[in-house]
């Protein structure tokens, strides 16, 4: 990233914030994982403040995740899933994304690394999602409410079950930010670093009201 800055954040389910930084270029601590990508470097970083890896099961989105990422993950006890990107896939032989597009919606392709005990699925919803785990299974499949243009309406497709474990909990990181959004702190003044400051403020408020709700 050449510009700007980026506010990564380690979040429970529930929108509790454990661990965050503010990244404004490369640091002594992205250093220690020169072999890996940024945002590989910014997971290990951020779970650098859990105790018990084999206690906790972590998500991410596309930024983030790798095969050797999940594999470092699964080295350190962490149970991780996150969606990928295709160059992130390492020539992964799943079905192409052109291929799949001509086939109903729900259809899945997957391929399993012994090895490195990695599972990879592609799964067509409206385009494209390609999932990776070190844990989580293709099987059970099951059904999900999608809407479909054609009968302006929602039916039931399938889904395997990593796709669905994956999103039943991704949104952890997206519950303070949607708040902090609502009731951001009005600070005067037209600094680029307020906004900065505002943030920790506000995020610091949230994490109150998580304890105060949810000790």
């Amino acid at each position: 990233m050449r510009f700007g800055y980026k506010f990564w954040a380690l979040c429970a389910v529930s929108g509790f914030c454990y661990n965050f930084d503010l990244y404004c270029g490369k640091s002594m601590q992205e250093g220690l994982h020169d072999n890996l990508s940024l945002g590989s470097s910014v997971v290990l970083q951020m779970l650098g403040v859990v105790d018990d890896p084999r206690s906790h099961s972590i998500y991410f989105d596309n930024l983030f995740p790798n095969s050797d990422l999940l594999m470092r993950l699964r080295e350190m006890g962490f149970e991780a899933t996150g969606t990928t990107r295709d160059n992130h896939l390492k020539r992964c032989p799943l079905k192409e994304t052109a291929l799949m597009k001509m086939e109903p919606r729900g259809s899945y392709d997957y391929r399993f690394d012994i090895n490195n005990e990695i599972l990879i699925v592609r799964w067509l919803d409206n385009k494209c999602v390609t999932i990776g785990t070190n844990y989580d299974s293709v099987e059970p499949i099951c059904n999900v409410q999608c809407w479909r243009k054609v009968i302006k309406g929602k039916s039931n497709v399938s889904q395997p079950h990593v796709l669905s474990t994956h999103n039943n909990f991704i949104g952890g990181v997206h519950k303070p930010d949607r708040l902090v959004s609502k009731y951001a702190t009005s600070v005067r003044g037209k600094k680029w670093y307020r906004s900065l400051f505002t943030r920790v403020i506000n995020m610091t408020c949230k994490c109150m009201d998580y304890l105060q709700t949810d000790p």
